[in-house]
């Protein structure tokens, strides 16, 4: 499970990430809360980079659905959805791949803001 998102604190706002991983009986944690930056996203993935780990998201195969959301009362949000996506993870330790895999039934959304 990965997920990026801007989260309003205060008067402004922020990115933030959570994930978590599950590999050969421990589980790793890389978040905002943790020290964990987002250091790409785009509508084709995104990257995650804490200390020695770095999370690589890959969008291979997707169809995207449009839903609309609010931004302060007005609908001026899209939110472009994929509920079953083709997705590579790459999950690095020190710059060695410790795996990578590609799941056919990954779920990827990005927000595309509008005037």
């Amino acid at each position: 499970m990965a997920s990026v998102a801007e989260l309003p604190f205060l008067s402004t706002t922020f990115v933030g990430c959570i994930c978590a991983i599950w590999y050969q009986g421990k589980e790793y944690r890389l978040a905002t809360y943790l020290g964990g930056k987002l250091v790409s996203y785009s509508k084709k993935g995104f990257s995650i980079l804490q200390g020695k780990y770095l999370l690589e998201v890959s969008v291979i195969k997707q169809e995207p659905h449009s839903l609309k959301a609010p931004v302060r009362g007005a609908m001026r949000r899209r939110i472009k959805e994929s509920v079953a996506c083709k997705v590579r993870y790459r999950f690095y330790e020190d710059e060695k791949l410790l795996f990578e895999v590609v799941s056919k039934q990954a779920g990827y959304e990005h927000v595309i803001m509008e005037g």
